[in-house]
């Protein structure tokens, strides 16, 4: 079990192994796929590590842990098995190894509460949604509601979910201009000012 999203050059990088009730012994190799090999079919190998045992798995057999975090060179890789107890291995899903990658995945994350905007128009993605919102007061008065970002792939808006995407937002703008990404910094800070000014229209 290998992390899709891939593993940052300077991280930690570590696969699962779930094994059967045997305790296996052996090792694990990483194959550089964008490399081709004469003759053809020989894989590229860069890197060789043993496997280290790390506990039970709820199913009954053993887990292992591929342990790579001292290899620092970017690309695509997958992870194959060389162990002796078992008949039959299953190599891992293709993973990417990136400088930058977690910041990268950051940047997809916040990009996404663009796409959540309540209220108006984003294009490619839905048209001017709940524009009558509105919290209506004992007296019949009304207090504008429109705005803010959609939840979790629902149409609510939370504040106390708002308030976390807005902490999450600013402290990843903060980490970008220590970075002097002004520009990226200056995207992020717009999602949360969106929201936030949702927040203080309706906190009363």
């Amino acid at each position: 079990i290998v992390c899709h999203a891939g593993y940052d050059i300077d991280g930690v990088k570590q696969a699962v192994i779930w094994g059967n009730n045997e305790n296996l012994s052996g090792y694990f190799e990483i194959i550089d796929v964008s490399i081709n090999r004469q003759p053809p079919g020989k894989p590229s190998i860069v890197y060789r590590g043993r496997l280290k045992k790390w506990g039970k798995h709820i199913w009954g057999g053993n887990n292992y842990i591929a342990d790579f975090t001292d290899f620092r060179r970017e690309g695509l890789y997958w992870i194959r098995l060389i162990v002796k107890e078992t008949r039959e291995t299953s190599p891992s899903y293709i993973f990417r190894i990136k400088r930058n990658l977690y910041l990268d995945l950051a940047l997809k994350a916040a990009e996404w509460f663009y796409y959540q905007r309540c209220g108006v128009e984003i294009p490619g993605w839905h048209k001017p949604c709940h524009i009558e919102d509105a919290i209506l007061l004992e007296n019949g008065s009304k207090i504008d509601a429109t705005g803010g970002s959609h939840d979790a792939g629902d149409y609510g808006k939370w504040l106390n979910c708002g308030s976390e995407g807005i902490w999450s937002l600013t402290t990843l703008a903060e980490e970008l201009f220590k970075d002097g990404l002004n520009e990226k910094a200056h995207s992020v800070l717009d999602e949360a000012i969106w929201e936030g000014n949702y927040i203080c229209k309706v906190y009363y």
